[in-house]
């Protein structure tokens, strides 16, 4: 048996489906206007999934990228603001393939691999007092790899590896 079609049904159905995306685009704007770029990134992202065809709209796709970029930026500081400084050098990583020129993100992103490693160097001193000298050189490393320019790093290192194999 084949229904009937109610256009008006349909219509009214079809207008508040493009009125969810209108929705999720004025969203994304006020967040984007407030600074709330993980908020704005959400409902670009919801946009998008509403209406496929957005992707192709130039204006949308430099939108959701600058969401994109800002929000990973954002989430960076904030995991550094925690002490979370691993975490951090993560989502700056991911600002920085997004937006490269981003120079906020490139003085975070070193700054929190200074932190991190900082914290590592800690932490290895910490297990070589303890006499857990396998550890001690992994975090020793741990912290040379986040910051190879960093003397205290090397230092530790070269300790916890001279007291794990002594001449």
């Amino acid at each position: 048996m084949i229904r009937r079609v109610h256009w008006p049904v349909l219509l009214l159905i079809l207008a508040l489906l493009g009125g969810c995306t209108q929705h999720y685009l004025d969203k994304a704007e006020k967040y984007m206007s407030e600074r709330r770029y993980v908020d704005a990134r959400k409902y670009y992202q919801k946009a998008l999934d509403s209406k496929s065809s957005l992707a192709e709209q130039p204006w949308f796709a430099e939108a959701f990228h600058r969401a994109k970029y800002l929000a990973a930026f954002e989430q960076g500081k904030q995991l550094a603001a925690r002490g979370a400084h691993e975490a951090a050098i993560d989502k700056f990583r991911t600002c920085l393939e997004l937006h490269p020129q981003h120079a906020p993100a490139q003085t975070a992103l070193a700054d929190a691999k200074r932190q991190a490693a900082a914290s590592r160097v800690r932490q290895a001193r910490s297990e070589a007092d303890a006499g857990r000298l396998d550890a001690a050189a992994a975090h020793a490393r741990r912290a040379a790899e986040l910051d190879p320019d960093n003397a205290a790093a090397a230092q530790a290192v070269a300790s916890a590896e001279g007291r794990i194999r002594p001449a």
